[in-house]
């Protein structure tokens, strides 16, 4: 009986350390396997088209109660004027009071304890905005949205920003365009702010090739190499109100 017992742990003891190794052979090959994080896509996402520009506006605070999000279209360093400067912009509340409520809403609401700041009169205030770029169909077409939120969503829309063809060659392959944010001293109201450049290459005589290089960010004053030799770009921004 206990050579019976020996036998059994013996190869009970066997067949436990053959499992270990296959266990262990797969736990080696799982350790080489990671699993992909949400940075490991992001640089796939960027190069698909998709690209997205977080800014904090909590400074503000309820002084300023609109923003218009602007866009501005340059061809080789001269504005493009249009005849309805609002077909370029989108405005968007940035604070919304509990006084623009009913008496009972009012009561619902405090009852509720969801206002942003009941004590001075806030039931929505805006913390942040959002700038995004998202592929579209088209060859020559780029979307851009915008978004202002604070706990919650407080509006958004789409623009679709026109790109021209500014090959110096057409049997060249096609151009992509490329974001660089603006440097940005911070937010105040009355005033155009610059938050993101989107623009084309320009073709370089002396390498014969195409080049969107020099600074990484864009000085607010426009002072950039960058907007000198591009032939056609987009400033997206901001004004407060």
């Amino acid at each position: 009986m206990k050579r019976l017992i020996l036998t059994l742990i013996v190869a009970f003891a066997t067949v436990c350390g053959f499992a270990q190794e296959i266990k262990s052979a797969d736990t080696k090959f799982e350790d080489y396997q990671l699993v992909a994080t949400f940075d490991d896509y992001l640089s796939l996402l960027q190069q698909a088209g998709y690209n997205m520009f977080v800014y904090d506006i909590s400074t503000l605070k309820d002084k300023a109660t609109y923003v218009e999000f602007c866009v501005k279209e340059y061809v080789n360093g001269n504005l493009v004027e249009v005849g309805d400067s609002r077909s370029r912009s989108s405005v968007f509340e940035l604070i919304r009071r509990l006084s623009e409520f009913s008496e009972d809403e009012q009561k619902v609401i405090m009852a509720s304890a969801i206002a942003d700041d009941e004590e001075n009169d806030i039931f929505r205030l805006a913390t942040r905005l959002k700038i995004g770029f998202t592929p579209v169909n088209m060859d020559m077409g780029q979307r851009v949205q915008f978004e202002v939120a604070g706990k919650e969503l407080m509006g958004g829309a789409r623009r679709l920003l026109m790109l021209r063809d500014c090959r110096v060659d057409k049997s060249h392959r096609k151009l992509d365009y490329s974001t660089r944010p603006f440097i940005i001293d911070g937010f105040e109201k009355g005033k155009f702010i610059p938050l993101v450049l989107y623009a084309a290459p320009w073709w370089d005589e002396k390498y014969e090739t195409y080049r969107l290089c020099g600074e990484t960010k864009i000085p607010a004053d426009m002072s950039s190499d960058i907007l000198k030799h591009s032939p056609h770009y987009f400033v997206i921004g901001v004004k407060f109100e």
